[in-house]
């Protein structure tokens, strides 16, 4: 995903999959839920920067 106006402070994103547990996230990134997975990314100051969350999707 990309904010490319660089206007805003936060992205929320939403997939359509239902996650078992976080894994791993990197900083400015809040989960919200798990079942749909949603969550937020900080993108404040990033000038681009790439964030990863990680995830175990149920039944995988």
């Amino acid at each position: 995903m990309a904010e490319p106006t660089r206007h805003g402070t936060r992205v929320r994103c939403e997939v359509a999959v239902a996650a078992a547990k976080v894994v791993s996230a990197d900083k400015g990134i809040t989960v919200g839920s798990l079942n749909p997975l949603t969550f937020m990314v900080d993108v404040t100051g990033t000038a681009g920067e790439t964030k990863t969350l990680r995830v175990t999707l149920q039944g995988r």
